[in-house]
């Protein structure tokens, strides 16, 4: 993240996928001062990026209204298995 830039506060950080490197991408994000969403295929992780990690915002994947409706982000880290 620092070197794309991705250090200011208050720039966009989507992740995508939430297992072990996700989690670290979130609070790196956090960390910098980012706001951060989560794109998983899974509703079920919601609770756990929101409440546990402090992600800003939370997308389903599968959603596709949503996700080309949320087209935001200054950088996204890739860390899913897949994306359906």
């Amino acid at each position: 993240m620092k070197y794309y830039k991705m250090t200011d506060s208050g720039k966009h950080l989507g992740v995508a996928g939430l297992g072990g490197l996700g989690h670290m991408a979130v609070k790196f994000g956090k960390a910098f001062g980012l706001r951060v969403t989560v794109i998983s295929s899974s509703l079920g992780k919601k609770d756990e990026a929101i409440h546990n990690l402090g992600a800003d915002s939370f997308l389903v994947s599968t959603d596709t209204d949503n996700m080309q409706a949320d087209v935001r982000y200054r950088f996204v880290v890739d860390v899913a298995n897949s994306l359906q």
